[in-house]
């Protein structure tokens, strides 16, 4: 059985090692296909580590093989990164997918995809959407509070968290695709997405990735690397000693944003995907006052936008992604690594699959124009990771990237 994952791996934990772990051990003759984000990542920010790195790492805790999440997918809402993962994945040919949830709740997330997809869900969030006393709330406040009017809070408060927000919006793009996926959860564990520490944990705990990140950043790197599966931290390592760690990015990634929301005026910008409905205006005149990437979010902030909300529209408006881009399927997909155990699936997928696999970045010259002007709007997204990176990548550099394979050791 060929298994799908959709990842971050920003980067790789203990817990992503502990869902492989548990599919090799209920599956052993399966494959572990990943569909991972590209080197930007759903919260609209830079990945830790380039996408071939994160790759590396991912056959290291277990993968098979590891695909792209092209960008603008890497960073849209849950919706529409869920969308895209899965139909990459049901396009090159998987029978299953497995995502983590909080708790054995397969079921439920069953139950609620089916009721965010009903014609009286839907007939509420339009009615609700009009409604003057709620145009000032951001659509998940505003789809979170019409989901409880109809089916009560304790069916809403299971996807208030990050895994089951994600997972039910996985089985509703399942339920849209032609090809039948078996839907496979693994409860999560250990400490939650956001968990913040005063002190550093013990080394055996499971925590998230957003805590080994905060501790890079905060200079605590050699201890961020205890808390990882050794593969990771010593693939991070290598990274952080050739200069490819992308730590620090906020200065650079600021300036650039800084300058196109002040210098282009705000009509122009509302065409773009997540910045209609004023939210164009209020970050062209607060990137005029500000001077950091965080106080111009700061500046720019209403109740009605998360700040991962306003930092995917600052990058849309930025690479010029309208929402009509975010919606369309994607065209292609490129493989970032792979071991032994996948050639069979590889050889299916390309013969069989429905959707093109670029096997390095300069293959997009011998494309589709489709997949060519897709690819380039991706591209354009990695040139800027590039720069923020210390030994920063120029474009030829990034074109000359390989997959990383690796051979089974068993």
């Amino acid at each position: 059985m060929n298994i799908g994952i959709i990842c971050e791996y920003n980067p790789p934990h203990k817990g992503h090692a502990y869902q492989i772990a548990q599919l090799k051990e209920r599956y052993p003759d399966s494959t572990v296909i990943c569909v991972m984000s590209g080197n930007f990542v759903q919260r609209g920010t830079p990945a830790i580590a380039d996408k071939y790195t994160r790759a590396a790492a991912a056959l290291a805790i277990g993968a098979d093989a590891v695909f792209e999440l092209p960008f603008p997918y890497s960073c849209a809402p849950a919706e529409l990164f869920a969308r895209g993962g899965v139909e990459i994945l049901a396009a090159l040919g998987i029978d299953a997918l497995c995502f983590g949830t909080e708790g054995d709740v397969l079921p439920r997330l069953q139950k609620a995809a089916e009721q965010l997809d009903s014609p009286a869900f839907m007939l509420a969030m339009a009615e609700s959407s009009s409604d003057a006393d709620r145009r000032d709330v951001g659509y998940p406040v505003l789809r979170d509070r019409v989901y409880t009017e109809l089916y009560g809070d304790a069916d809403a408060a299971l996807l208030r968290t990050p895994n089951n927000t994600l997972g039910v919006e996985y089985l509703r793009a399942l339920a849209r695709v032609s090809r039948p996926i078996q839907p496979i959860a693994i409860p999560r564990t250990g400490d939650d997405h956001d968990a913040a520490y005063h002190t550093l944990p013990p080394q055996n705990a499971v925590v998230s990735a957003s805590a080994v990140r905060a501790l890079i950043k905060d200079g605590a790197f050699d201890a961020a690397m205890t808390l990882l599966p050794p593969t990771t931290a010593q693939i991070l390592t290598e990274a952080r000693a050739k200069e490819q760690l992308c730590s620090a990015p906020d200065r650079i990634l600021g300036a650039m944003l800084l300058h196109t929301f002040a210098c282009t005026p705000s009509e122009v910008l509302a065409q773009y995907a997540g910045l209609e409905g004023g939210l164009a205006g209020r970050l062209c005149a607060a990137a005029s006052r500000a001077h950091t990437l965080e106080e111009w979010f700061s500046l720019a902030a209403t109740k009605k936008y998360t700040n991962a909300a306003i930092r995917r529209a600052a990058l849309y408006g930025y690479f010029g992604i309208t929402t009509d881009m975010l919606r369309a399927a994607p065209v292609y997909t490129a493989l970032l690594a792979s071991t032994d155990r996948a050639s069979a699936f590889l050889r299916r997928a390309q013969k069989d699959g429905t959707l093109p696999i670029l096997s390095r970045p300069a293959a997009y010259k011998k494309a589709s124009a489709a997949v060519k002007e897709a690819f380039l709007r991706a591209l354009s997204a990695d040139v800027v990771y590039g720069q923020l990176l210390p030994n920063p990548r120029s474009v030829s550099d990034l074109l000359a990237d390989t997959p990383t394979v690796s051979r089974c050791k068993t």
